[in-house]
């Protein structure tokens, strides 16, 4: 599976370097709102980690990590909800960015894969570059 690593800039005297499942970025967004709240720097494979096929159990898992915000009115609501929805809506939309998010892996995996025969070839013969 592939993490994202991402900077969290909570306030300007609280930040910190986070890792996460690509589709945990825009619950982060939501709870750090700030332009500079939420930067991405990379990704981190982690290829013994597989993505998961529970949907049921990620959007709990979600929820636990993510158990509210405060919105306008003072009232808590669901960081969760707000992003993906509830229910049966909330669990499709989730399903949606874990396969983005293996279709990504799998486009960089392709073009690292690219990179990597290219150097090889580069090594072999310098002047075909």
């Amino acid at each position: 599976m592939r993490y994202a690593k991402v900077y969290v800039n909570r306030n300007e005297t609280s930040s910190q370097t986070v890792i996460v499942a690509p589709w945990e970025i825009p619950l982060l967004e939501f709870v750090h709102p700030r332009q500079d709240g939420v930067v991405v720097e990379g990704y981190v494979d982690r290829p013994e980690v597989e993505y998961p096929t529970d949907l049921d159990s990620e959007m709990e898992r979600l929820h636990t990590v993510y158990r509210g915000a405060p919105n306008s009115k003072g009232e808590t609501v669901s960081v969760v909800d707000e992003i993906y929805g509830a229910g049966r809506l909330g669990l499709r939309k989730l399903e949606e960015e874990i396969e983005r998010a293996k279709a990504d892996e799998a486009k960089a995996q392709k073009a690292s894969r690219k990179a990597a025969a290219k150097n090889a070839d580069v090594e072999k013969d310098p002047l075909a570059a």
